[in-house]
């Protein structure tokens, strides 16, 4: 007959049931998350809305960011 397995909890032999402070260190990292996710959403749309008037303008675009730099480069050259 083998042995019984051994287990080792985080109660250290008290009752298994979360303290205050634990709860309290959730809640605060839950709270961290949410508002990372709240403003990484907010600039996803601003990304996704930014890529939505580019490629509905994709020659305008284009030109503005080339010709901008030659534009400045040329009246440098005067």
């Amino acid at each position: 007959m083998s042995a019984p397995p051994l287990w080792a909890t985080s109660a250290d032999g008290e009752c298994a049931d979360t303290k205050p402070t634990e709860l309290d260190a959730l809640r605060s990292h839950l709270h961290q998350c949410a508002a990372a996710h709240t403003r990484m959403a907010a600039f996803q749309g601003e990304v996704l809305r930014l890529r939505g008037f580019v490629l509905g303008r994709l020659v305008s675009s284009v030109a503005l960011v080339l010709g901008l730099p030659l534009a400045a480069w040329l009246l440098l050259r005067l």
